[in-house]
């Protein structure tokens, strides 16, 4: 690249991450624009991004077919095929240090309960990975929805950490046997787009604790002024 070339490139990345480092979360009507650019494709080179920030060693980036024998009968010109195809990548990366080597796998997908008939056994190849901690922010109340409700039983079903603010799995999966949950932070209503994730019982459990601590950093959408909530969960 020139160094023209190489400035425009570093506007981009800036530029794909104003939202997340001014928010600490994505935008995502805002990211098809901004992951779409000359010198931005996806959302591949964020990751390899924070893997540099974290100095992180990459030591290899590979597309990756899970399931080749679908892939091949959805590109048949009569096949019934997803309304999106299945993308995947591996990222093999080490610390700074050379210590062992670590995989990241990147799964783009359709997680409805109806998509997944095109893939029946992804969440069987989510699963396989035990022990599992499970992470899940800003994510738009989408497992409160019924369409979620295969991804969601296969999270609980895997997991034996769950770390989430309330845009995860909804507070009455977690808050009975097996699961002992701890709450940090606060507890808002949901942001003005997204009022249908208001979860009366995990305010109700938020407002009955003894310490009523702020959590000293920002996770999910209320990022403002120490105004966040964070759940934890152990099996």
């Amino acid at each position: 690249m020139t160094p023209a070339q190489f400035s425009k490139l570093l506007q981009d990345v800036r530029s794909a991450f104003h939202d997340i480092f001014e928010r600490n979360y994505f935008i995502t009507s805002y990211m098809t624009k901004q992951l779409t650019t000359p010198w931005i494709r996806g959302t591949v080179p964020v990751m390899a991004t924070m893997m540099a920030l974290m100095n992180r060693r990459i030591i290899r980036i590979e597309p990756l077919d899970l399931f080749p024998e679908l892939t091949r009968t959805y590109e048949l010109p009569d096949a019934k095929r997803p309304p999106v195809v299945m993308r995947a990548v591996r990222i093999d990366f080490a610390s700074a240090n050379g210590s062992g080597i670590q995989q990241l796998y990147y799964v783009s997908v359709d997680a409805t309960d109806k998509a997944l008939e095109f893939y029946p056994d992804f969440l069987n190849w989510v699963s396989q990975y035990k022990p599992a901690t499970v992470l899940i922010k800003s994510a738009s109340y989408l497992l409160h929805d019924n369409q979620f409700s295969k991804t969601r039983t296969m999270l609980l079903d895997t997991a034996d950490v769950l770390v989430q603010d309330d845009t995860g799995i909804p507070y009455r999966f977690i808050s009975q046997s097996p699961w002992q949950v701890k709450l940090y932070g606060r507890y808002h209503r949901p942001i003005r787009p997204m009022k249908y994730g208001y979860q009366k019982d995990l305010e109700a459990a938020y407002n009955s604790r003894q310490e009523q601590n702020s959590l000293p950093f920002p996770f999910g959408y209320h990022w403002r002024g120490q105004q966040s909530g964070l759940i934890v969960a152990h099996r």
